[in-house]
C-alpha cells in the first residue's frame, strides 16, 4: 500500500517555486527562514475524525491517538525513538557477510511545527468509513472544522493506499479570506495507523508523511531521475527512483546525479522503521507554504 498524494507536474513545480521565492524575498529578504536556536513554534490545531464501520471496524482508542500525536510532534521536533523495530527490513543482513545488524538512527533536523489535538469525533457509518467511495467525501465536507490553518484528519478504510493529503496551495488558491476547501485534510487508512495491521506501515510515520504533504512537500522521488527543478523542488534531497535500497544499505538509483537515495527521509516510500528525518530544505519549504498558503505564523511573531 502506497500514498495517494499526486505530486505536481514539472510545470506546476516551477510555478510553486516562483510563488515561494517571491514570498521569501518579500518576507525574509532572502535571509534564513528558520533558526532553531532562536525562533519560536508554529502551532497547528488538529481535529481527528474517526470513522467506524457498521460492523465496528476501524475504531482507534484515545490513548493510541495521543501516542500518534506524540510521534508526530517528535518527528517534527527531530526526536526519534531509541527502540529497534520488529519489522525485518530494519534488522537487516550485511551483504556477503550475512551478519545481522540492528538499524540505528542518524542525525535529524528540527522544525518549528507543533501539533495540538483539539478534539476527536467518532462516527459509525459505512458511508463515511469506506473513504474511497463517493458517499464518504460529502460527509467529510460536512464535518470539516476550521480554516486552512487547521489540520483535519479522517481515518477509515482506503483501497490500495495508506493515505493521501492535499497540498496547501489547493486549500485557499491564493486567497486566505475565502473558506478552506472542503477537501483540505489528511486521510488515513486505519490499518496504516499506529499499531494497525499493516506491519510495514504501522509505526506512526504514515501520518508524518501525509502531514508533510499537507505542509507542501512532494515525494522525494517525484520526478525519478529526471531533474525537473531538482525533483521535489528541494535542493538537499537527492533525486532517485521510487524503489530504493534496503533500510541500512541505501543505493544511488540515479547514478548520474550526486547523492544516495534518501531512504531515511519521511517523504520517501521506505518502511516506517527506516524513516526518521526531514532536511533543512524541506523545513524551509514547509514554513514558506504554511505562511503563504495556510496563514500560519510563528507563535511569537519574531519575524514581523
Amino acid at each position: 500500500m502506497s500514498c495517494g498524494f499526486q505530486d505536481p507536474s514539472p510545470e506546476e513545480m516551477l510555478q510553486i517555486k516562483h510563488e515561494l521565492d517571491t514570498y521569501k524575498s518579500k518576507r525574509y529578504h532572502n535571509k534564513r527562514v528558520f533558526n532553531p536556536q532562536t525562533d519560536g513554534d508554529i502551532t497547528i490545531q488538529v481535529y481527528f475524525h474517526i470513522f467506524i464501520s457498521d460492523d465496528g471496524d476501524g475504531d482507534i482508542e484515545d490513548e493510541v491517538i495521543q501516542q500518534q500525536m506524540g510521534i508526530l510532534n517528535d518527528a517534527f521536533a527531530g526526536i526519534v525513538s531509541s527502540s529497534s523495530s520488529t519489522f525485518e527490513e530494519c534488522n537487516y543482513k550485511i551483504p556477503i557477510l550475512g551478519e545481522r545488524k540492528v538499524f540505528k538512527y542518524g542525525d535529524t533536523v528540527v522544525t518549528p511545527f507543533r501539533f495540538e489535538l483539539v478534539d476527536t469525533i467518532r462516527t459509525k457509518s459505512d458511508d463515511a468509513f469506506y473513504l474511497s467511495d463517493t458517499e464518504s467525501k460529502p460527509l467529510r465536507k460536512q464535518m470539516r472544522r476550521g480554516d486552512c490553518a487547521t489540520l483535519n484528519v479522517y481515518t477509515g478504510e482506503l483501497r490500495n493506499t495508506c493515505g493521501f493529503s492535499n497540498s496547501p496551495r489547493s486549500c485557499s488558491y491564493g486567497d486566505l479570506t475565502k473558506p478552506a476547501g472542503s477537501h483540505d485534510s489528511v486521510v488515513l487508512d486505519h490499518r496504516c495507523f499506529l499499531g494497525g495491521s499493516n506491519r510495514e506501515k504501522n509505526e506512526g510515520d504514515v501520518f508524518v508523511h501525509e502531514v508533510g504533504h499537507w505542509l507542501g512537500l512532494s515525494h522525494t522521488f517525484s520526478s525519478s531521475c529526471s531533474d525537473h527543478n531538482h525533483g521535489d523542488g528541494v535542493y538537499d534531497t537527492p533525486v532517485h527512483r521510487m524503489d530504493t535500497g534496503r533500510c541500512g544499505v541505501p543505493f544511488n538509483t540515479c547514478p548520474f546525479h550526486e547523492g544516495k537515495d534518501p531512504v531515511h527521509n519521511y517523504m520517501s516510500y521506505s518502511a516506517d522503521c527506516c524513516t526518521y528525518t526531514f532536511t533543512e530544505g524541506q523545513v524551509e519549504r514547509m514554513i514558506l507554504n504554511a505562511e503563504l498558503n495556510r496563514g500560519l505564523k510563528y507563535d511569537s511573531n519574531i519575524h514581523i
